[in-house]
């Protein structure tokens, strides 16, 4: 993204240079020169394809993907959300395993990575996913946004420690953000196995507006919780919350820190 830094030196802050950034990030996520072949489970020989974006370095590291899963393994039939869907790698991933009768809906507010994402669930072939251009919070409104490509994220989070620098770099808007509880209701999906999340710091809210969704479902989480929201790390309190809606949890994978959990 030096291009861009170095271009918007030249902007003053305000509406014509948020328009700039805008314009720049989708530009940069559209320009792509071919695409990959990633092998996202050598053991289970799937495969994804990915457009490679021409400026920026892409995927999301292998292990991260997989660690997602260490403690549960998706199945046919399987219906999984994936919060923080960037570019594909786990939508993809998670639709290759769960099949034809599985589903996977999956949640990305970043307009530049939400392009991209669409491209490459088309470029897969795959009609089990269900792509949803929203963030995910504790009630259904619209909040400040910071676009920054892998780190993007919700300004209401907190996560302060990683984007208090950057602010005055990054893209800032507006983006709707959905309850999930009242999302699941109005598509009239009853059953959930397993939500991932890798949300910048949102996962706290983001797990608050599932109260319904935990208590009448089995769900298996994978919450990427290293984020720093308030001083502390999320896997703190979000290991409170699944205490005391009595499901077992699991806060380990150092590479990429995750709380697992499932209902005791």
């Amino acid at each position: 993204m030096t291009i861009y830094h170095l271009i918007s030196k030249f902007f003053p802050e305000g509406k014509y240079k948020n328009k700039f950034r805008r314009v720049f990030y989708k530009l940069i996520y559209s320009l792509t020169w071919g695409y990959e072949e990633v092998a996202l489970d050598k053991e289970k020989t799937i495969f994804g394809k990915f457009y490679k974006p021409l400026f920026i370095k892409d995927s999301e590291p292998l292990n991260a993907l997989l660690g997602y899963q260490r403690k549960y393994r998706l199945k046919r039939g399987d219906v999984v959300i994936d919060c923080g869907a960037f570019h594909g790698d786990f939508t993809i991933y998670a639709a290759k395993l769960v099949g034809e009768y599985g589903k996977v809906i999956c949640f990305e507010p970043d307009a530049a990575n939400f392009e991209l994402l669409k491209r490459n669930i088309k470029l897969n072939n795959l009609k089990n996913v269900v792509l949803v251009q929203r963030g995910v919070w504790n009630e259904n409104t619209t909040l400040k946004f910071w676009s920054h490509g892998a780190d993007s994220a919700l300004a209401e989070s907190n996560n302060v420690d990683v984007y208090q620098q950057k602010i005055k770099n990054t893209l800032v808007e507006e983006v709707k953000v959905v309850r999930l509880d009242d999302f699941l209701k109005k598509i009239n999906l009853k059953n959930v196995d397993f939500i991932k999340m890798d949300i910048e710091g949102a996962e706290i809210q983001a797990l608050a507006g599932l109260k319904e969704t935990i208590s009448k479902n089995n769900v298996h989480f994978a919450i990427a919780s290293y984020h720093v929201v308030n001083g502390e790390q999320t896997y703190k309190e979000l290991e409170r919350v699944f205490k005391k809606n009595k499901y077992s949890f699991k806060t380990e994978y150092p590479q990429h820190l995750t709380t697992y959990a499932k209902k005791n």
